[in-house]
Formats: C-alpha cells, structure tokens, sequence
C-alpha cells in the first residue's frame, strides 16, 4: 500500500500548479476508478490532484494507489476517520495552489470540466465558481428521478442556484476567510459552505458547461435514504430555514393541515378535496414521465419517485429536528 500522509506534504511553490482538485473518498471501489480515468482526460491538465481517504476498508486506496504510482501530480493521503468536510480542508490546506477545484468519488467529469470552470476566474474574475451535475441513467428508474429531480441546467439562475462540491471551484482566501468546511456535518457541509460564501459577498459565477455525470440511485429503498439523510442534515445544521425547498414544503404541510383540519370541522369534503389534489399532483408526474419516456412503467414510477422522496425528507427534517433540539438541551 502506498499513502502520504498529511505531515508528508511539503507545498513547492516553485512546482506549483495552476490548479489543485481536492477529491474526498471513502469506500469507493466501484466508482473511483472511472472519475480517475476521467481525471486524466480532462482539456486542461495542469492540475494537482489530492484525493483524501477517510479510512477505506476495501480496495480503495489500492486502485488509487496503483492509478498514481506514476504520476507525479497525484497525492494520496489517508486520514482514518475524516468525514467529507474534513477530507476537503485538509485537501485545500495542503494544496499548492491558488484556485481549488472540488469534486467527489462517484462522479464522471466531462472533459471540459476544469476548463470551463477556470476560464470565469480569468474572465469574469470570479472567486467562486459552480458548475453543475447531469443525471445519468442505466435503468428507468433512474431515468425517472433524473427528470423528476434533478436540477434542470437551462432553468438554472446564479443568483438562487447553491453549487453541490461534486462541481464547485473558488479562490483558496475564501476558503480560509470562512474557516473552511464545518467538520462538525458529515452531510450538509457544502450547502453550509456555500451559504456563508453568499452571505459574505464573494463574486460568484455559474458555468453551465462544466458538466459532471452522477448517476442516480438504483432502488426505492436507497432513494429514501439518500434524501432522509440529506433533509437530517440540513436540518441539523440550521439550514431548513435558508433554503427554498424547505419553505415551498412548509407550505405543503400547512395546506394539507389546514384542509385535515377543516374536515373534521365542518365537512369530509375538505378531506376528499386534499385527496384529490394529491392524487392529481401525482397523476401529472406520471403523465409527465411518461411523455419524456414514452414507458408505460414511467406512468406508475412517477408517483412512486415523488411519495418515496416527500416520505424521506419528511422522516429526515424530523429526524434532524429532534437531534439539533437533544443537542441543544
């Protein structure tokens, strides 16, 4: 096994590149592979690249390390028991340069990604650059969640849009000016980071051509747990209230409260008004899949996508409520 760990760094400004990519992993032996290769293909290939391992327990570092072994702008370090937001700060605190680009295990970037998120630094003299995400899709579930859920690039405003760490790039000052990633969030950390960034008046550019490719989960059971846990952490780290998502939701919970409580006021008819608006809500995103997919399945995996994701952030806000309230008391 060959690792550096972070005492080993030693920064060479004289050897300094233009750029540095932090990647954090963890267990990634099934994908970690393809976002190397895709490392290696990218248009602009003046980069150092640090990956930091929180303590893989399978093979991992092994692929990592064979991938590397001669390429001189590759590091590896291993840190046991680093979640996330601390693999990224201890990435960007050795990095050697100036720019920081991010991205995790799990993702394909297009081969224009680096390119395309570097040039707002030199022409809009940006200090912090987002790119976006692109669903990709073996099965039809997939497909379904992909245009069900995930964030639609031409519809897409600088101003409201927060830039996921899978495709994100920004000035190492703003880095340490916010005090880096809050390592005290194993989820949640980069929507944190981003936030303070806004709040603090950094000039912000979103690229949409810097593409990474992330496939979606492949099962219902693990769809739920992905965005339980998300909502958890948002919700653990005080942010449900900054976020648009959770407001538009609140106001569901407000409508569907309302009406439960007027039918048991006045009439059931209020409780078969609320039945039907659910249910029209659904049949349209049936409808909706299924003309993008032209599957007869699309019909019925359209309401399963949107009950199984409404379920899960409504378990998670619970969930992280209840936690951020223990905490505190």
């Amino acid at each position: 096994m060959y690792w550096i760990n972070k005492e080993d760094i030693k920064v060479s400004k004289s050897n300094s590149s233009i750029v540095t990519i932090v990647i954090p992993v963890k267990n990634e032996e099934k994908t970690i592979l393809k976002l190397l290769e895709s490392l290696e293909t990218q248009t602009f290939n003046s980069f150092e690249a640090i990956i930091v391992d929180g303590g893989s327990t399978d093979q991992t570092t092994d692929i990592i390390a064979k991938f590397i072994k001669y390429r001189q702008n590759y590091k590896l370090m291993v840190i046991d028991g680093a979640n996330r937001a601390r693999a990224r700060n201890i990435g960007v605190e050795s990095a050697s340069s100036d720019i920081i680009a991010c991205t995790d295990a799990g993702v394909i970037l297009d081969r224009y990604w680096l390119e395309n998120l570097l040039k707002s630094f030199r022409e809009e003299e940006a200090e912090f650059v987002s790119g976006v995400y692109v669903g990709t899709a073996e099965s039809l579930l997939q497909r379904a969640i992909i245009e069900l859920q995930y964030p639609k690039i031409d519809h897409l405003n600088a101003k409201t849009f927060l830039p996921s760490s899978r495709s994100v790039a920004f000035k190492k000052h703003v880095w340490k000016e916010i005090g880096g990633y809050p390592e005290n969030l194993e989820k949640a950390e980069d929507t944190y980071f981003d936030l303070k960034a806004l709040k603090l008046g950094y000039k912000f550019a979103l690229v949409k051509n810097a593409k990474v490719y992330w496939p979606p989960r492949n099962s219902l059971k693990s769809l739920f747990s992905q965005y339980s846990s998300y909502a958890e952490w948002d919700a653990k780290a005080g942010l449900i209230t900054k976020l648009k998502i959770y407001l538009k939701l609140f106001f569901v919970y407000f409508i569907i409260l309302t009406l439960i409580f007027l039918s048991s006021i006045f009439s059931y008819l209020f409780f078969l008004f609320l039945c039907s608006l659910i249910c029209c809500y659904l049949i349209m995103s049936g409808i909706s899949l299924y003309w993008k997919t032209r599957k007869f399945h699309s019909f019925l995996l359209g309401p399963a996508v949107k009950v199984t994701i409404f379920l899960a952030v409504s378990t998670g806000l619970l969930k992280g409520l209840i936690g951020r309230y223990i905490r505190s008391h």
